[in-house]
This record gives C-alpha cells, structure tokens and sequence, in this order.
C-alpha cells in the first residue's frame, strides 16, 4: 500500500491518506500520521530538591515533561517550550499535600486505586520507586509501588509509564497491574488526569487558596470543547493551544470527564477491575498536543 501526508514539521500529527491495491480493488481511506524526527535525542534529567524529594525531567525536542516518585509516581507537568510556558495540567507539586482543603486530588497525570471505604485512593500513603524506560526509540520514566502491606489486595504490583518518541508531540501514559497471587483481585482503579482548570467563578476558591502557587506557575484555561466515551478535546481559546486525549481502546473502561468542583474538569478511566491470578492488565491514555485545537477536533473525528 502507498501512504501520502502533505509537507509538515516533525514532531507533529497529520492527516494522511492510505490507499490499499488488492488484485481486484483498490481502498482509499485516511490515517493520522505522526511524523517523527530520527536524529532529535530524548533528554533526560533528575532534580533534586532541599527537602529530598526528585522528579525527573524529560525533554524530547517538541515537549516537555515532569514526574515524581514522592507525588504517588505522578506527571507533575506537560509543556510545549516553543510555543507557550504553560502547564497543561494542575499539580500542588513541590507540595505533596491535596490541592485545597476540601479536595484529596493531588493533581496531574497519576494511577489510582479507589479507597474501598470510599474516600481517597490507597496509593496515597505507598511508596514509589524509579526505573527510567529506553525500549527501542521509546524513552520516559516508569514508577513502581508494590502493596504487598495491603492484605485486601494480596501483593497487588502497581506500574505507571510516561514514554515519548523524539520530536513527537505525543505522550503515552500506561498503568500495568500485575497479581502475582494464586487468586483473584478484585478493584476499582485506573488513571486520572487533570488539565489546567478553565476560568470560572467556581475556581475562585481554589486560586485564593493556592495563591502562591499559582503565583510560580503559567497555567492554560481549558475547556472541553468536544467529548465522547473514547477521547476528548481540550482547548485554552485564548492561546489557541489543544490537547487531545484518547482512552484505552478497551469498551470496558470508558473515559470519564468528571466535575471536580474547584478543579473544574478531571479525566478518568476509574472501573472496576478483576485480574486473574498471576496475571496482569494493562491501559494506556494517548496524549497528543497541539497548537491549533480546532486541528484535533478534525483529527479527532478519524478514530
């Protein structure tokens, strides 16, 4: 087969078209193509800070991104340098504390499994440990939390990954969930997310509480602009920026858009999942940014 895109920029999605020869027909149809760049190397580096605590900074020519061990193995942070300093996602990071009295969510990109009492997630109080992940062009950071202590969840092994592709404007986060136990495990988990919340009277409270810490940081002001149970568009109109994210290709774990109060909107692929003894389970959110949020809503329509 033959695949044809107009002339672009890596480290960008474009809409492609694919044409398939058989003997006896020919099919046309369109693809997204993400046009990478071969010689752009992924930096990557730590920071520690005076209280002890590290993230770990990756930078592959088009974004930028931020994790951390001491925030439940979060993304604490996703930029395009070149075109806006803004954060696309809230995170209370450095503080590693709830982002307002009356919510539990730390903020950014982060695994969860729900508190079977039913506040909070049990992640909270677990400790993570570092591996940084180089699998063939692929390169990020993976955490890793083992909750062996938790007796209900029998040695359940937690994973959340953060890879990218040099010059791609595309960031993969997956969970992977590992029972390594002679029975099953029952849970409700999965990701959640939280893009930089949009201006409303609703979020007075919140930049009035974190007012030293908004103080730090440029934030976008995303909205939704267009959802289903598989992606959602998120743009800051202002500044024109989007972020599309597509959820796990799986009908049992819909992507949520909740309504956080101050947060303003959360993503989320929370579901109740059973693994099967020494088994494991695993699902990815797609992250793909843009400068023109109009381009993914018409990318967007394609999956």
């Amino acid at each position: 087969f033959q695949v044809q895109a107009s002339k672009h920029s890596t480290g960008t999605i474009k809409k492609g078209r694919v044409t398939l020869r058989t003997e006896s027909s020919t099919f046309d149809f369109s693809v997204l193509l993400e046009i990478l760049d071969e010689e752009a190397p992924i930096q990557i580096g730590k920071e520690s800070l005076p209280s002890g605590k590290e993230h770990v900074q990756i930078n592959n020519g088009t974004l930028s991104f931020t994790a951390s061990k001491d925030h439940q193995g979060s993304l604490t942070s996703l930029k395009v340098p070149a075109l806006s300093k803004k954060n696309f996602f809230q995170s209370s990071w450095p503080n590693v504390r709830p982002l307002s009295w009356y919510s539990h969510w730390y903020g950014g990109v982060s695994p969860i499994i729900v508190n079977p009492l039913g506040w909070g997630r049990i992640t909270r109080h677990e400790t993570f440990e570092r591996e940084l992940v180089k699998r063939r062009r692929k390169q990020g950071v993976k955490y890793v939390c083992n909750l062996a202590s938790r007796e209900q969840y029998d040695g359940l092994q937690l994973a959340i990954e953060y890879v990218t592709l040099p010059r791609s404007n595309i960031l993969e986060v997956t969970t992977r969930l590992v029972n390594p136990t002679k029975g099953h495990i029952t849970f409700r988990g999965g990701i959640e997310a939280f893009p930089t919340v949009a201006e409303s009277v609703k979020n007075d409270m919140y930049f009035k509480y974190n007012e030293k810490l908004t103080k730090k940081r440029y934030y976008s002001n995303f909205q939704v602009k267009k959802e289903t149970s598989k992606w959602v568009v998120f743009a800051d109109e202002r500044s024109q920026l989007g972020m599309l994210v597509i959820g796990p290709n799986n009908k049992e774990i819909p992507l949520h858009i909740t309504d956080q109060g101050a947060l303003a909107n959360s993503i989320e692929t929370v579901s109740e999942i059973i693994i099967p003894p020494q088994n494991k389970k695993e699902y990815s959110l797609f992250f793909v940014l843009s400068p023109n949020y109009e381009q993914l809503i018409k990318y967007s329509t394609l999956l």
